[in-house]
């Protein structure tokens, strides 16, 4: 599915909004790209694109349902997975995407905080007609903010509703580094008029913009009106999307023209309210083929979801030695493998057990498929890719493969200490680094046999991840999309990459009843998995705030620990390594190498000191 996201061009987006500003009548209105100010203000601009995004008036005329455009210059399987996303009548993306509001210039908005709103219209309806609903209109506290350059971005740190309506507002009094208020849209100028206007499709949107302002906003709160809100627009989420089973329809349909050519009757879709459902549903066919341990070669067996068979993974023990009764479970990263594990024994003393993620380490290929965008023979290359059907399956895998490990590990089926007699943990703690943990935090909420864990530099919301990522490992990835940054059909595709993948992303599948066992550790700018995602995840997992780690004494109370700060960065790997070869995009900001070895023995020593208290 190459080039999943190229599908959509900006004049099919456009046209949909309902407003051409080339053709209004109002004389004074200008093109907000001509504006040459000193200060910093709002756009509102459907002929470059600069509009506010999710929008619902994206979709406005083409019946308020999200429609990709087919197209003969993709190949079959993209304008497949078009038609089987247009066959769900979603009104909007995935709960968790972000919010980006355009600004004239990169000057750095200074004032943010408590000026910015987000209410659920939807709660809003269930209150006034049956008095339900009411204490969760005002959603703002589930938003976090940064600027990138010239757009204001909120993310999600806990999932909006799924299926629901929003409105987002921008009120007076944001100023920008210059100390001046930020300028108002000119179109908003427009939009707040009481007085119907002499363009046809401008005062259309005017005409529901006044129903916002007349009816809407009175009745969340007097104080915001014409005067006191600079921006304001509404979204919706998805409710539902597609099931592993629709994939397979998509793939299915490939070499059967019958079902191409009623594809749109096959599509089940998957609704958010059940979205959790999937993954248990598949492993719960699945445990029955796995666990069976080979003590002599070091493999256990688990079920390839993709390819309905069992397979044999191998596995390693490190410190096998000090074995008395407990023993953890490493997870590596992307690209990294399972002999990384044994970089922690010098400090963490207890065993430790480790297998390669699908796509690392021993389970990749030994030649490329020359049909696929990834690499088959590089450890980690095809575990993420433009095809979100493919990665959310290789999620699902990672977290069976580790249920199916941990039940063999707890059952007495594997030699720890290399005695010739299987042992039987009393404690089986886990230890999850970045893609280790982000599949290690569902992993844990779904295994009651994991005693404690240590989530290091872990993350969740995909589209989160992707945006504020700033090391090539992971803008490499979001380059395949084949989409400028921070446009119309950048934010769409991830938009919609979110909604395929939210069945697999721990802001969906973890469980907050695991935060009485657990510590998550994280690095102060972390350029991989950023503090924005580190926060989705620990808001997942029941914490609401970090700690500032005191390198000599660490707390091994449960909760979030930052490593690092603002004027100390610390690498996103330090768990493994100090070296800072790998991270020139924030090079400048980190501590220096004696600083993040320190950073590096304070987690060791908080895992060990955790493990055994």
């Amino acid at each position: 599915m190459k080039k999943l996201l190229t599908f959509l061009t900006i004049s099919v987006l456009i046209s949909s909004c309902g407003v051409q500003l080339g053709k209004l009548d109002e004389s004074s209105v200008t093109l907000e790209g001509e504006v040459n100010i000193d200060r910093n203000g709002l756009v509102f601009d459907p002929n470059t694109g600069a509009i506010p995004f999710p929008n619902d008036i994206l979709w406005a005329s083409i019946g308020g349902n999200v429609t990709l455009q087919e197209s003969t210059e993709y190949s079959d399987a993209t304008n497949l997975l078009y038609r089987a996303v247009n066959a769900l009548k979603i009104k909007g993306f995935s709960p968790n995407m972000f919010i980006a509001v355009p600004l004239i210039n990169d000057f750095k908005i200074t004032s943010l905080d408590g000026h910015y709103k987000l209410f659920d219209l939807t709660d809003l309806n269930l209150c006034i007609v049956a008095n339900t609903g009411c204490s969760d209109i005002d959603e703002t506290e589930k938003l976090t903010f940064l600027q990138d350059n010239s757009y204001l971005k909120f993310y999600p740190v806990k999932p909006l509703d799924a299926g629901h309506q929003y409105l987002f507002l921008l009120l007076d009094g944001i100023k920008d580094e210059t100390g001046n208020s930020i300028i108002e849209s000119t179109i908003y100028s427009y939009l707040e008029s009481e007085k119907p206007l002499s363009d046809e499709t401008l005062e259309s949107l005017r005409e529901k913009y006044a129903y916002l302002y007349d009816k809407v906003l009175p009745s969340l709160n007097p104080m915001l009106n014409r005067d006191t809100v600079l921006e304001m627009f509404t979204f919706t989420t998805a409710n539902k999307t597609l099931a592993v089973s629709d994939f397979s329809m998509i793939k299915e349909a490939l070499t059967n023209s019958t079902i191409v050519e009623n594809l749109e009757d096959h599509i089940s879709g998957l609704d958010y309210s059940s979205i959790a459902n999937e993954y248990k549903s598949i492993e719960s066919e699945a445990l029955s083929f796995v666990g069976q341990v080979d003590t002599e070669n070091n493999t256990f067996t688990t079920y390839l979801i993709s390819e309905n068979r069992t397979e044999k993974i191998p596995f390693v023990i490190f410190n096998g030695e000090n074995y008395t009764d407990t023993v953890y479970i490493f997870m590596h990263g992307l690209g990294g493998n399972k002999t990384l594990a044994e970089l922690l024994t010098s400090d963490i003393s207890f065993p430790v057990v480790a297998f390669d993620l699908p796509w690392h380490g021993s389970r990749v290929l030994t030649e490329d498929n020359p049909y696929t965008d990834c690499n088959e023979t590089v450890s980690g290359s095809c575990f993420l890719t433009e095809n979100p059907g493919s990665d959310r399956l290789n999620f699902y895998q990672s977290i069976l493969d580790l249920r199916a490990f941990a039940n063999a590990l707890k059952s007495g089926k594997l030699d720890i200490d290399r005695d010739g007699t299987p042992d039987t943990p009393s404690n089986v703690y886990f230890v999850g680094m970045s893609l280790g943990s982000i599949v290690g935090g569902p992993f844990v909420s779904f295994d009651s046999n994991i005693d404690k864990a240590v989530f290091n530099t872990g993350g969740a919301n995909f589209a989160a991840l992707l945006d504020t990522a700033k090391n090539s490992l992971i803008t490499s990835l979001v380059g395949k999309l084949g989409v400028k940054r921070n446009t119309i059909e950048y934010f769409v595709a991830l938009g919609l990459f979110q909604t395929l993948l939210d069945p697999a992303d721990p802001a969906n599948l973890m469980n907050s009843s695991i935060s009485n066992k657990s510590i998550l550790q994280t690095a102060y700018g972390d350029s991989i998995v950023s503090n924005i995602s580190n926060k989705v995840f620990a808001k997942a997992l029941g914490f609401d705030d970090y700690s500032y780690v005191n390198f000599g004494n660490p707390d091994i109370s449960t909760g979030w620990y930052m490593f690092g700060n603002e004027t100390a960065y610390v690498n996103h790997g330090f768990l493994l390594s100090a070296d800072i070869t790998y991270y020139p995009e924030v090079s400048e900001y980190l501590g220096d190498e004696n600083y993040l070895i320190e950073a590096q023995k304070a987690a060791r020593k908080q895992i060990e000191s955790f493990f055994r208290n």
